[in-house]
C-alpha cells in the first residue's frame, strides 16, 4: 500500500476506536474532577455508549477487554459519569476532532 492510503474502518472497529476514546478520557479526566462535578461523554456512537454504560453486553475478546478496562476506569472515580449521544457529521468542530482520534485510534 502506498504511503498516505488508509485502509476503510470496519463498523465493529469503530465502536472499539469510540469505546477505547471514552476509556481514555475516563482515565485521563479522573484527577481533574471532584466528587460535584458531572462528567459529561459525548459520543455520535451510540452502541459504544450502550456499552459504557452497560446497557449492551459485549461478545468479542477484544471488546471485552475494553469493558474491563472501562470498568476499571470507573472505579472509585469521583464523580457522577453521564454518557450523552450526539449527532454525527453535523460539523461541530469537537465531534470532528474526536471522529479523527478514533479513527486513529482504531487504525493503530
Amino acid at each position: 500500500m502506498s504511503k498516505g492510503k488508509t485502509l476503510p474502518i470496519k463498523k465493529k472497529d469503530n465502536v472499539f476506536a469510540e469505546l477505547a476514546a471514552i476509556v481514555m478520557a475516563i482515565s485521563e479526566c479522573k484527577s481533574l474532577l471532584d466528587e460535584e462535578t458531572v462528567f459529561r461523554i459525548c459520543s455520535d456512537c451510540q452502541p459504544a455508549l450502550d456499552i459504557a454504560s452497560g446497557d449492551r453486553p459485549v461478545s468479542t475478546k477484544r471488546m471485552k477487554s475494553m469493558a474491563l478496562k472501562l470498568e476499571e476506569s470507573v472505579e472509585d472515580y469521583p464523580c457522577d459519569i453521564h454518557f450523552q449521544w450526539v449527532k454525527s457529521h453535523s460539523n461541530h468542530p469537537i465531534n470532528d476532532f474526536a471522529d479523527l482520534i478514533a479513527y486513529h485510534h482504531a487504525r493503530g
